[in-house]
């Protein structure tokens, strides 16, 4: 006869389907069964990082706030660190770096460079002659600090707002973008590009794509 526990770690739901599993040594269906079930979860930091990919993924799926423990092992890992890490203005370094080190599996370019920028701001120590500078100041001396303030994913923006200006690195307005930008992605409802401001057809482009696709930048 089952005991109580037993019936638990036996069941476990799919899609609002009840479905049965001999549990044996299989240490992948208790854990999904356990986590399934919202137990044991002062084990989910250790099952997250250590479990099978398949318990790691129902954890993460279940709990977000373990999403940074994943060890990005995995496609569908490192898709999902890699847009915690987009959303965030001041990423934690480990989960940063862990991520940088496994990028190179995935073609994304235009969302590592970003992240890489990030991570420069978070390794190395601002100057104090950095400390003076303007945003555009810092933009044109290209420094990593001109991100300090923004998401990965409006790091993006920018980046892409320049390359479809088509402007030298020094003419670009970096400010007049930066503001729109985050106006826009923080906003979205309110948020709108400024008709005050003159900008380039490149960059009335990018306004066109980010009112129309907001998680275009996600991994």
């Amino acid at each position: 006869m089952e005991t109580n526990s037993q019936k638990l770690l036996n069941r476990i739901d799919v899609q609002n389907n009840i479905e049965k599993y001999a549990l044996g040594n299989d240490k992948e269906v208790i854990q999904c069964a356990h986590v399934r079930g919202g137990h044991l979860k002062w084990k989910y930091e250790d099952w997250v990082q250590n479990s099978e990919p398949s318990v790691r993924k129902l954890i993460a799926e279940t709990y977000p706030e373990y999403i940074p423990l994943l060890p990005c092992e995995t496609d569908w890992e490192l898709i999902t660190v890699g847009n915690y890490l987009l959303e965030q203005t001041k990423p934690k370094l480990e989960v940063l770096k862990k991520f940088l080190s496994k990028i190179e599996l995935l073609n994304q370019s235009e969302k590592t460079a970003a992240l890489q920028l990030k991570y420069e701001t978070l390794t190395r120590e601002i100057t104090a002659i950095e400390k003076t500078m303007s945003l555009q100041q810092l933009w044109q001396a290209n420094s990593p600090f001109w991100t300090e303030k923004l998401n990965g994913t409006e790091v993006i923006h920018v980046l892409r707002a320049y390359k479809l200006n088509g402007q030298s690195r020094d003419a670009f307005d970096i400010e007049s973008v930066y503001n729109n930008v985050t106006s826009l992605l923080r906003n979205p409802l309110r948020g709108r590009w400024s008709n005050r401001i003159s900008i380039s057809p490149g960059v009335a482009k990018l306004a066109e794509i980010l009112s129309e696709v907001l998680n275009d930048t996600k991994f």
